[in-house]
């Protein structure tokens, strides 16, 4: 199984209404400073939709701006959108073929693994263990390292899936 921790020496906190990582800002799931409504409408009115490709990567926001990594193809796919009317402002895609395990066909070729934002970058794992580093501004890669190959005899079955953090 491939380990991959990212370490920063400082923490930048959260804004409110930021969703920076796996599991929110504090990695437990909790929007603690969102005020939630006392009654949902039947059903709650949709702001906007768009087609991202596929996996199970959770999208991240930061202020005004969601950010998806999904698979398109052969391509895993980088995605920054206008929260407000989902408009794309930047993509950007890399190859990354997989081979998926039998056992695992109902699960798809990921990616996996929620994206994480720290200091002005977007760190993403795709499912074949591709470890990239992204400009949050342009989309623009800071830079990349292909772990498919290095751990061969523990590579995961099923590929990767653990989310990025950043200490």
């Amino acid at each position: 199984m491939i380990l991959i921790a990212l370490a920063f020496l400082v923490h930048s906190p959260a804004q409110p209404a930021d969703w920076p990582q796996w599991r929110g800002p504090e990695r437990n799931g909790i929007a603690s400073d969102v005020a939630g409504a006392d009654r949902w409408s039947d059903p709650p009115a949709r702001l906007w939709r768009k087609e991202i490709g596929s996996g199970h990567s959770s999208p991240v926001v930061l202020g005004d701006r969601v950010f998806t990594h999904t698979r398109q193809g052969d391509d895993e796919v980088l995605s920054c959108f206008d929260l407000s009317n989902g408009e794309i402002i930047w993509q950007s895609r890399y190859p990354a073929p997989y081979k998926m395990n039998s056992a695992a066909t109902g699960h798809g070729k990921g990616p996996k693994s929620t994206p994480v934002i720290h200091r002005g970058k977007l760190v993403t794992l795709g499912i074949s263990g591709i470890l990239s580093c992204s400009n949050l501004e342009s989309g623009e890669t800071a830079w990349r390292h292909d772990f498919s190959g290095v751990f061969k005899t523990t590579s995961p079955l099923y590929g990767t899936a653990m989310s990025p953090i950043a200490v």
